[in-house]
C-alpha cells in the first residue's frame, strides 16, 4: 500500500512543477465538491463498475464572491483499470483539497481516482483524486457515506461536467 502512495505523491509532485510554470492570475478560491451518485456493476480488472449522479462544486474567492457550479459527476465507466468493483452502491460525499485553479471551472474535467468504498446496507469510502491541466492542479479527498451492497477499490477515472 505504500508504494501506491509513492507513486500518487511522485506524479503530483510531476503535475506540480508543470502547473508551476502555467500562469493563475486569478484570486484565490476555497472550493467543494458535494454529490450524491449511484450504480454498480462488476469489474475484476476489466468489466463495467460505474456510478453516476449530480452534485455541485461551491466556491468563495478571499474577497467574499461566491460561485455555485452544478455538476454530473461519473466515476468509472473504463473497461480496463486496476480495480475491483462487484454490486450496487449510492455514495454521498464531499471532496476538498489543496491546489492551484485559476477559476472555479477550472476544476471540471478529467481526474485519477485511487479509493476504497464498500457497504452491506450502509457502509463508507475514501478517495484520493488527482487533476491537471495547463491552468490548474489539484489533489482532492473525499470521504463518502455508502449505502447498498458491494464493494470498489483500486484505482479508477472520474469526470465532472457542468450541467
Amino acid at each position: 500500500m505504500k508504494s501506491i502512495y509513492k507513486m500518487i505523491a511522485a506524479f503530483a509532485i510531476a503535475l506540480t512543477a508543470q502547473v508551476s510554470q502555467a500562469q493563475v492570475e486569478a484570486p484565490i478560491w476555497n472550493c467543494a465538491l458535494t454529490f450524491d451518485i449511484q450504480g454498480g456493476g462488476l469489474k475484476i480488472l476489466v468489466g463495467s463498475f460505474t456510478l453516476q449522479g449530480e452534485g455541485q462544486i461551491s466556491c468563495m474567492d478571499v474577497a467574499g464572491n461566491q460561485e455555485v457550479i452544478p455538476v454530473l459527476v461519473t466515476m468509472g465507466g473504463t473497461p480496463v483499470s486496476l480495480g475491483f468493483g462487484i454490486g450496487k452502491l449510492r455514495l454521498a460525499g464531499v471532496a476538498a483539497g489543496i491546489g492551484l485553479a485559476g477559476w472555479p471551472s477550472d476544476l471540471l474535467g478529467d481526474y485519477v481516482v485511487a479509493g476504497v468504498r464498500g457497504s452491506l446496507g450502509v457502509g463508507a469510502g475514501a478517495d484520493l483524486a488527482l487533476h491537471a491541466t495547463h491552468r490548474s492542479f489539484t489533489m482532492n479527498t473525499s470521504v463518502q457515506a455508502v449505502s447498498g451492497v458491494g464493494a470498489n477499490l483500486g484505482f479508477d477515472f472520474l469526470t465532472i461536467e457542468r450541467l
